[in-house]
C-alpha cells in the first residue's frame, strides 16, 4: 500500500468519527433535554426516584378521586328529594275583585313528590289551602288551574 492510500484511508476514517461524534452529540443534547423536562417537576436527583414520587402522588390523587366520586354519589341521592321543579299560576279567582290577586305554587322533586300551594283571594280575606302531590298524583281532586300548574311543574326543572 501507498502512503496516499494509507493517508485517504486514515483521513476518512478519521471524518467518518468526527461524524459520528457530531451525531451522537446532538443525540445526548437531546437526551438531556427531555430527562430536564421528565424530572423538572420533583426534586429527585434521578429518575428512579423521580418515578417513585410519581406513583406515590398519584395513588394520592386516585385516592382524592375515590372521594369526590363517593361525595358526587352522596350529592345525586340527596338532590332527588331537593326541590327541583316549580310552577306558579296566578289567576282572578272571582270576577269583580280586581287583580290576579290568587296564586297556586307547586314543588316537587326529581321523584314527582312534593306539595301544591293554593292561596285564594276573596273579599274577606285570603285563604291557604296545601295539598300533598306523589308521584306525579294527587289524591284529592285538583281544579283545572291546580292541574295545569302541576303539569307545569313536572315538565320543569329549575336546577
Amino acid at each position: 500500500m501507498t502512503t496516499e492510500l494509507l493517508l485517504y484511508i486514515t483521513s476518512s476514517i478519521a471524518v467518518l468519527t468526527c461524524i459520528i461524534m457530531i451525531i451522537l452529540l446532538v443525540v445526548i443534547i437531546k437526551t438531556n433535554i427531555r430527562y430536564k423536562k421528565f424530572t423538572s417537576l420533583s426534586e429527585k436527583a434521578n429518575i428512579e426516584e423521580v418515578l417513585i414520587d410519581n406513583q406515590e402522588r398519584i395513588k394520592v390523587l386516585q385516592k382524592e378521586i375515590d372521594n369526590h366520586d363517593l361525595h358526587l354519589s352522596k350529592l345525586d341521592e340527596q338532590l332527588k328529594v331537593v326541590y327541583s321543579k316549580m310552577a306558579i299560576t296566578k289567576y282572578n279567582a272571582f270576577d269583580g275583585l280586581g287583580g290576579q290577586m290568587s296564586a297556586i305554587v307547586v314543588l316537587l322533586n326529581d321523584l314527582q313528590d312534593g306539595m301544591l300551594l293554593h292561596s285564594v283571594h276573596t273579599g274577606e280575606g285570603n285563604h291557604l289551602y296545601t295539598k300533598i302531590i306523589e308521584e306525579g298524583k294527587c289524591s284529592q281532586t285538583l281544579s283545572k288551574e291546580e292541574n295545569d300548574t302541576l303539569k307545569k311543574a313536572i315538565e320543569s326543572n329549575i336546577l
